[in-house]
Parts: C-alpha cells; sequence; structure tokens
C-alpha cells in the first residue's frame, strides 16, 4: 500500500499507517537496536506513563537512526496531506509497553480508551 489518497486516510482514520518496504532490513535492524538501546537506558513509567511502560522522548535528537524514516519524501507528504503543509517533528519518541498480566482486561489510564456507553 503506497498510494498517497489511501494512506492519508488510513492516517486520519487509524492515526498511523503502516507504509511496507520504505526501509531495508539493514536499515530496520540498526533502528531496531538503536530503539533496544535506549529503551534499555529508561526505567519504568509512572503516572500517565504507566507502570508498565518505557518511553524515550526527543528521539530524533538522541539518534540518526531514525532520520530515514521521518524524514522519506512519501512519510512528510503524507503527514502534510493530514495535517497541512509546512508541518514540522516536534515531539517524536519511542514506546515500549509491557502487556498486562492475562485476564486483567485493558489498562484504561487517563481516559486513553473509550469508556463503555453508560446508561
Amino acid at each position: 500500500m503506497t498510494d498517497l489518497a489511501e494512506l492519508t486516510a488510513r492516517l486520519e482514520q487509524s492515526g498511523y499507517a503502516v507504509i511496507p518496504g520504505r526501509m531495508d532490513d539493514e536499515h530496520l535492524t540498526a533502528a531496531h537496536g538503536e530503539l533496544s538501546r535506549l529503551l534499555a537506558t529508561v526505567g519504568w513509567g509512572s503516572g500517565f506513563d504507566g507502570d508498565q511502560t518505557k518511553r524515550v522522548w526527543a528521539l530524533l535528537a538522541r539518534t540518526r537512526r531514525m532520520d530515514r524514516a521521518a524524514l522519506d519524501p512519501l512519510v512528510l507528504t503524507i503527514v502534510e496531506q493530514a495535517i497541512g503543509p509546512g508541518t514540522q517533528f516536534s515531539l517524536t519518541y519511542a514506546t515500549q509497553v509491557h502487556p498486562r498480566p492475562e485476564g486483567t482486561g485493558p489498562a484504561l489510564r487517563a481516559g486513553h480508551l473509550p469508556a463503555a456507553p453508560r446508561p
């Protein structure tokens, strides 16, 4: 799926879009290794982050390994289509969420997941 209109619609509808094949295996492996290294340097979150979440903030300032994904011409075009021309990255981060124990249900923290309808 590399059709601009379809990818833009996916981003607007879901909040993300997967673009297969934009990074080769070498770059993916290097980016994965760098993200793993960075995530290993931070502790578990608290409050907003939740106690089973790690975040590395200011990702583009901490590593050059994500530049290829962030500055890809197709990615920039899709972002501009969805948000508007002249869009700039101001917040980039990596998140590692560990699964909740089986049978505990979804984590309803800070209203991020929609609440069940109320009578």
